[in-house]
C-alpha cells in the first residue's frame, strides 16, 4: 500500500508548548501526532480519499501568501500539500485568529470526513 502524503499539517502554540501534526495518506489513513505521540485517527475509503484530495486542491494553498504573527500569543499553523500537479507550502503564523475562508473550509470538510469515518 502507498505511503504518500497528500496532506500534512504541523500545529504549534509556543505559549502552551503543545505540537500537532495530521498526515492523509494516499492509502486513506490519517495519522496524528500530538506531543510526538502518534497514533491511526481514521481510514478514509478510495471515495473518501478523493474527495478529501479534492478539498484540499479547491482550498487553492498555493494561491495565498504566507500570513505573519500579528500577536505573541498566536499558534502558526503549517500546511503541505502534494497533488500531482499542485504542491507547496503555506504558513498562517496567526492561526486560528486571521484564516482565509477557503482553508476553514477545507478544514471543516475533512474534520467531517474524520468523523465519518471513525
Amino acid at each position: 500500500m502507498s505511503m504518500t502524503w497528500y496532506l500534512r499539517t504541523h500545529y504549534q502554540d509556543p505559549q502552551r508548548g503543545e505540537v500537532r501534526q495530521r498526515q492523509y495518506l494516499d492509502n486513506g489513513e490519517v495519522w496524528v501526532t500530538v506531543d510526538g505521540d502518534r497514533s491511526l485517527l481514521c481510514r478514509f475509503d478510495p471515495a473518501q480519499v478523493a474527495t478529501a484530495r479534492a478539498a484540499v486542491y479547491a482550498a487553492r494553498l498555493g494561491d495565498l501568501a504566507d500570513i505573519p504573527a500579528t500577536t505573541a500569543d498566536l499558534a502558526i499553523m503549517t500546511y503541505e500539500w502534494e497533488l500531482g500537479d499542485s504542491a507547496g507550502r503555506w504558513v498562517d503564523a496567526a492561526y486560528p485568529r486571521v484564516l482565509p475562508e477557503t482553508v476553514d473550509q477545507m478544514e471543516e470538510f475533512l474534520l467531517g470526513l474524520e468523523k465519518d469515518a471513525e
